[in-house]
């Protein structure tokens, strides 16, 4: 056993936890992965979470615990063992739910309880013999206090806000911003087809608001009704000062949520013992399966849902005038982006090296262009640094390419300059589905991008850049009149030099770079693309 290593496996709606230990019950390695909650994964999902696990590990193991998020009942364990002997054949096998491992991670064989708050919630508790498993009942009919039920709740508590007051609050504008959505509406059709695990994905987004009045009340709701299920166990096990574990779930990232729910279980047993569990349930699953082996040799062990070993199996496997319509197409022709390039008339009839000979002619007339421009390019770059200075924001606001270019800047700001994800943000036609996609009609609808920048919770101390290469999308201009009434500074990139679209007063700044029609005709992805990344480069 000396040179075996025993694989443990923990597997959730969100995150599966993976350690190899050895014969000691020494940790030698541990990683995760994506998903492996029995119900919520199809066989071939789980099969190949798995097959991904073995790849990682440097040899195969002696010995494989499995215990998962939804496996309850003989039937669970059956199917997970075929699917397990699939990619580890003529392997002993523990199995069972997420719970046992949890609970023997944090006490072995000794009395306890354990708390299991992740996406999912459960208690699993031992106590002179006697066992009790509450809740783990999944999303649908259990789940009270968990990732999912805390993120659940904000999301009723924002569209009840919303219905109350007819405006979108602080914690629907940071969902939408975490989502890549514009409005509320658009929230609606995330939650439709959203699954357990995006849901809960949320959940950091409500802890940061935790100091918001209705935020609060959720927080301490889901406490209490954790507290609630610990206090039945004791009850039902006749255990009055039970000493009791919270695994390294939400509790672990979010101290504030486990001394609520410390409190919340003093309040019922003053004679409570509370501790953080200091390792993941993938040990533990680990430890059942090095406790399978030593007891049977090469005998295969299913542990029930209680996670104790059942009777072994062996198995052999600006400043212009505003123009009267900001929806008017004709405007579009008129711009230079939409134009045919006299020099690239002949496309389709020449080589490929003379194809980049010109599209590189193309692109390099953009830099002087740029330059062209630098002195309102720097002053919008000043009303930024001010207005982030003073706890603004920064939001781009675009369609197709423009609004693609948006979200990457804002997107590449927290890991270059460690800001909070809100405080630069992208605001693109369609939501994030239009990303890799066309959303219809989208980009010509003016009120849409009102809609969301209102949604978005603009305000006075903000700046929002409009972009739109032709200076005619609806999308943006609507936008930008939206956010100007809201009293934020407006800065309107084009590449039209005469745009047809202005606000006059002194909050207004238009950046109009003439980088002349495109290569391929109208496709600003080129010419004005290349510009827009640069600009918005300057600006970040």
């Amino acid at each position: 056993m000396e040179h075996s290593t025993i694989l443990g496996i923990e597997g959730g709606a969100s995150t599966t936890h993976v350690e190899e230990i050895d014969g000691r019950g020494t940790s030698l390695c541990k990683f995760e992965t994506g998903p492996c909650n029995l119900h919520l994964q199809s066989d071939a999902s789980l099969a190949g979470t798995w097959r991904g696990i073995a790849a990682r590990l440097q040899r195969p193991p002696a010995a494989i615990g499995v215990f998962l998020a939804g496996c309850r009942t003989s039937r669970d364990r059956t199917r997970t063992k075929r699917l397990i002997t699939d990619v580890w054949p003529d392997l002993p096998i523990a199995l069972g739910h997420d719970l046992a491992a949890a609970f023997a991670a944090a006490f072995g064989s000794a009395d306890g309880f354990i708390l299991v708050c992740g996406t999912g919630a459960g208690v699993y508790a031992r106590y002179r013999g006697r066992e009790l498993t509450l809740g783990g009942h999944g999303h649908v009919v259990g789940d009270a206090g968990s990732g999912y039920w805390i993120a659940h709740a904000a999301l009723r508590t924002i569209f009840r806000f919303h219905d109350n007051t007819g405006r979108n609050g602080l914690l629907g504008q940071q969902v939408l911003c975490a989502l890549g959505l514009n409005t509320l509406d658009e929230l609606v059709e995330w939650s439709v087809s959203a699954s357990k695990e995006e849901i809960a994905g949320l959940c950091p987004i409500v802890f940061e608001a935790r100091r918001s009045r209705h935020v609060s009340g959720i927080l301490h709701e889901a406490s209490d009704l954790l507290a609630d299920r610990i206090a039945a166990a004791a009850h039902r096990l006749s255990w009055d000062r039970p000493r009791f574990a919270v695994n390294r779930g939400i509790a672990a990232k979010q101290p504030y949520f486990l001394r609520l729910i410390r409190k919340s279980v003093r309040r019922r047993l003053p004679g409570a013992r509370i501790h953080l569990a200091t390792r993941e349930g993938s040990y533990g699953a680990a430890r059942l399966a090095l406790a399978a082996l030593n007891s049977s040799g090469s005998n295969v062990h299913a542990h029930d849902s209680a996670g104790k070993p059942a009777k072994p199996r062996v198995r052999s496997t600006g400043g212009r005038k505003p123009a009267s319509r900001i929806d008017d197409h004709r405007q579009l022709e008129k711009s230079p982006t939409e134009q045919r390039n006299p020099r690239t008339m002949d496309l389709d009839r020449r080589s490929v090296k003379a194809l980049v000979d010109i599209m590189l002619t193309e692109e390099t007339a953009v830099v002087p262009a740029i330059r062209e421009a630098s002195n309102p390019i720097a002053k919008a770059a000043a009303w930024i640094a001010a207005a982030l200075k003073d706890g603004g924001r920064l939001f781009y606001l675009g369609a197709g390419t423009s609004g693609r270019l948006g979200i990457l800047d804002a997107a590449e700001c927290p890991p270059t300059f460690g800001t909070p994800p809100t405080r630069v943000q992208g605001i693109m036609a369609g939501g994030t589905k239009a990303l890799g996609q066309s959303v219809e009609a989208a980009e010509d609808n003016a009120d849409y991008g009102r809609q969301s920048v209102r949604a978005r919770g603009v305000t006075r101390g903000d700046v929002l850049v409009g972009i739109a290469a032709s200076g005619s999308t609806p999308f943006v201009l609507g936008g930008m009149r939206e956010a100007h009434r809201l009293g934020a500074r407006i800065v309107f990139l084009t590449f039209n030099p005469r745009p047809p679209f202005a606000i006059a007063g002194n909050r207004f700044l238009e950046i109009a770079i003439e980088t002349g029609p495109e290569a391929v005709t109208g496709s600003t992805r080129l010419k004005a693309g290349t510009a827009t990344k640069i600009v918005l480069n300057m600006f970040s």
